[in-house]
């Protein structure tokens, strides 16, 4: 994916602090959707940068979308696959009460992988081209 940037300030060896806009679902088109808070928002990152730009420059940044996408499947994908998972192992208990406690700490648990890659993962940014 690549995003516009503003160079921050240069650190050691070839890497850069940036300040990419926040992208939101529907391209900032808030007429559409009737705003979704993404407005505005800044999110700093460090970069590679194999061009030796300067703070205040423009760029234009690439960043992998592997750990987007991983994250959206844990996110979304993994609290269903659970909620199915431990309503079915649940089921046939005799106590509805009990049935729905341990569908919903199924559930809960379903988003503890969401939790563990967020806190490990990080988006590489590297600079493509100086605008």
């Amino acid at each position: 994916m690549t995003q516009l940037a503003t160079v921050e300030q240069r650190l050691e060896g070839d890497r850069v602090r940036i300040a990419v806009a926040r992208q939101s679902a529907c391209g900032h088109n808030c007429e559409s959707c009737a705003g979704c808070g993404a407005m505005g928002q800044v999110v700093r990152a460090i970069a590679h940068d194999p061009l030796g730009v300067s703070p205040g420059d423009r760029v234009l940044v690439y960043s992998d979308d592997k750990p987007v996408l991983q994250a959206a499947a844990l996110v979304y994908l993994m609290p269903i696959l659970t909620f199915f998972l431990s309503y079915g192992l649940s089921a046939r208990l005799d106590s509805l009460l009990l049935c729905a406690l341990i569908t919903l700490c199924g559930t809960a648990l379903g988003v503890v992988p969401a939790l563990l890659l967020d806190r490990r993962s990080q988006i590489r940014f590297e600079i493509q081209k100086l605008l």
